[in-house]
């Protein structure tokens, strides 16, 4: 199996020469916790990792200091290594750059910073770049082993993977469309990827027998097209967010089609925020929400909220994970009998704080009805 310094080898391609030298000489134990690396002109180069960020020295160790003896990137450097990360066609990668980011083979996700050059009010260039973040992306087999159990012990179902930035949505998007796609969870279901950004292009490589991988397609066309042409079980989508992304969602759903997306948000309320995941919820077709922490706890279930249970046992094990009775409606009516408003109401869920899992009530009608 490819161990890690020599996974990262292929990122470390693309740094200057004099910056990666420094990085070739890190012990193993740091390349394994890299998530990000972040180079900024004329500034340290620093790594983000589970406990924090670090900076480079020339000796090839981290510190957690900043001093003045740590080398620097300059802008020319980091303007060539942006050329080689466009394989020397910075003009065919022009519509990546104005949307800040580049997209390396196996997936890693670059972010770029620079000047913005506005042409009637829309960017059209990006110039005087001055820095760039590379983010490390992993496959890590198992990942979903947790919430895959938890949600999927009679099949696919439609729900959303949210997290904060850096949370592992992207990495546990990839484990799940493995299993469902190899006959890991029940049998071998036919999967759709549609991978807007290229950063799932690594399945192509992995097992995935059964997965149809739709590379840089808008995710509406994408998922259109999946349902028009492919016939999936499954359709798989990362950074799901706007209401026309939603729309072919929800149409898909009505074809019969279960899907599994990610989203930007660490809780229930946030993804209400948004009008795209609203209108998923309030649909009332998403059979759950899954929320990861990050830091120190990266991938890692904080919360799930079952919006499809038929009754408190399909939530799972609630009564070990809740160490309380069933979950019941603290938020539905008032005195009069009437529903609560707020973010919360029409979901009519009580969130257990030493649990990350959550029941919805069965009784309400309006839960599983479309707004």
């Amino acid at each position: 199996m490819e161990s890690e310094k020599d996974f990262l080898s292929d990122i470390f391609y693309y740094l200057p020469p004099r910056i990666r030298a420094f990085f070739l000489k890190l012990p193993p134990n740091v390349c394994d916790e890299i998530t990000e690396i972040r180079l900024r002109a004329d500034k340290p180069v620093s790594i983000v990792m589970r406990n924090g960020c670090a900076f480079i020295t020339s000796g090839g160790r981290m510190s957690f200091i900043c001093s003045d003896n740590l080398p620097v990137i300059t802008g020319n450097e980091i303007s060539d290594m942006v050329t080689k990360m466009c394989g020397y066609s910075v003009y065919s990668h022009q519509s990546d750059l104005v949307n800040g980011f580049i997209t390396l083979k196996g997936g890693c996700r670059v972010g770029i910073c620079g000047t913005a050059v506005i042409q009637n009010g829309a960017v059209t260039a990006i110039r005087d770049l001055s820095s760039v973040n590379i983010r490390v992306a992993r496959e890590i087999k198992g990942c979903s082993d947790a919430l895959s159990d938890r949600l999927f012990p009679n099949g696919p179902r439609s729900i959303i993977v949210a997290g904060a930035p850096m949370s592992g949505k992207t990495t546990v998007l990839k484990d799940l469309v493995r299993k469902f796609s190899d006959g890991l969870i029940g049998g071998f279901y036919k999967c759709a990827v549609i991978d807007e950004r290229g950063e799932l292009s690594c399945l192509k490589n992995s097992e995935c027998f059964n997965a149809d991988i739709l590379s840089f397609y808008p995710k509406p066309y994408g998922i259109m097209t999946a349902v028009r042409t492919l016939s999936p079980d499954i359709i798989f989508c990362d950074e799901l967010g706007s209401e026309s992304e939603a729309n072919e969602v929800l149409n898909g759903i009505a074809c019969g089609v279960k899907f599994i997306v990610t989203a930007h948000a660490s809780s229930l309320n946030e993804l209400y925020l948004r009008h795209g995941t609203q209108k998923l919820l309030d649909s009332g077709l998403i059979d759950a929400a899954v929320f990861l922490d990050t830091g120190k706890n990266i991938g890692k279930i904080k919360e799930i909220f079952d919006f499809g249970a038929e009754d408190y046992e399909n939530c799972g094990s609630c009564d070990d994970i809740c160490g309380s009775e069933p979950c019941r409606d603290k938020q539905g009516d008032d005195d009069n009998g009437e529903r609560q408003g707020g973010v919360f109401g029409n979901l009519n869920a009580q969130i257990h704080k030493d649990s990350d899992i959550v029941c919805i009530d069965p009784c309400r009608q309006d839960i599983r009805q479309p707004s």
